[in-house]
């Protein structure tokens, strides 16, 4: 925790995502003071997340997770599925899927179904389907990985010889988990194995169910180096665990910063051995000369 010793009072920054200069989406905004924040040449600031309040109001089936890829042996074209947009349950994706299946292909072409004990898909069609693919030609591609079972690193789930498969993984339907932080224009010292490590702030565990309101209050007492010395604009975004900015439908959120101020301090950095050795060898001499002075 960093100790603050200037005589300057902390300056609190209140923020509604309705009142940016710059709408980017529903989860990235960007904030613009005609005052700036300004500190005097002995003076360095920090920034804090105080607290955060939004609701969980991303689809679980949206468009960052909505396609899947189908292919087809004996010059069948491929096929990509696109789930409607909502909130869904294993369940209500079984209904949606079938759906959209049978929109496409005609009835009792393909029969999707949902095994409540061990929680995957079973997509069973016609002897000449050959999986789900993760991309195909041009911009055809499956992204619905979390909720169909779909592993991110693997390039197809194949059937069997008579057109069915199971998917490999349990089907997540969880939604969104968390929530980064993000500062584009200022550079924090945190590391994110998302890869990146330059402008998270904190993360935000989403405890709610969508459509309910999480609330976040920083007890870290982490701040962050501002190197500089003025600041104006906030450009903040909201991510998921993939790096993808959230979608909050349009729902408003509100966060509250703290700018603090530190006196300037010079660190004496370590000494490399080479530097250790020379003023070693200067201690010496300076020793020997005053021996020599004090016999003289």
């Amino acid at each position: 925790m960093n100790i603050l010793d200037s005589h300057l009072s902390s300056k609190q920054i209140f923020l509604s995502s309705n009142d940016a200069y710059k709408h980017i989406t529903s989860g990235e905004k960007i904030f613009v003071f005609n005052d700036p924040i300004q500190a005097p040449s002995n003076i360095e600031m920090s920034l804090s997340l105080s607290s955060v309040a939004f609701c969980n109001s991303q689809y679980t089936i949206n468009s960052k997770n909505n396609l899947i890829l189908l292919k087809f042996s004996s010059g069948t074209p491929e096929v990509q599925i696109t789930i409607p947009d909502g909130f869904y349950s294993a369940n209500r994706f079984v209904i949606g899927f079938q759906a959209e299946l049978d929109s496409t292909f005609g009835a009792n072409q393909f029969a999707v179904t949902y095994n409540n004990i061990n929680g995957r898909f079973t997509l069973d069609g016609p002897n000449n389907f050959t999986g789900v693919f993760l991309s195909g030609s041009g911009n055809l591609k499956t992204n619905c990985f979390e909720p169909l079972g779909y592993p991110r690193d693997d390039v197809s789930v194949l059937t069997d010889s008579n057109g069915k498969l199971i998917m490999p993984q349990v089907a997540d339907f969880s939604g969104l988990n968390s929530v980064y932080f993000e500062m584009m224009n200022l550079n924090s010292s945190c590391l994110d194995s998302r890869g990146h490590n330059s402008s998270t702030l904190a993360r935000i565990n989403v405890t709610k169910n969508p459509g309910g309101y999480v609330y976040f209050n920083n007890e870290s007492n982490s701040r962050f180096r501002i190197y500089s010395k003025t600041i104006n604009v906030f450009h903040i975004k909201l991510t998921d665990r993939y790096s993808q900015t959230i979608d909050f439908n349009s729902v408003p959120w509100e966060c509250s910063l703290v700018v603090d101020f530190n006196k300037v301090r010079e660190i004496d950095l370590p000494l490399t051995v080479t530097e250790a050795i020379e003023k070693s060898l200067i201690t010496t001499e300076v020793k020997q000369e005053k021996k020599a002075e004090e016999g003289a």
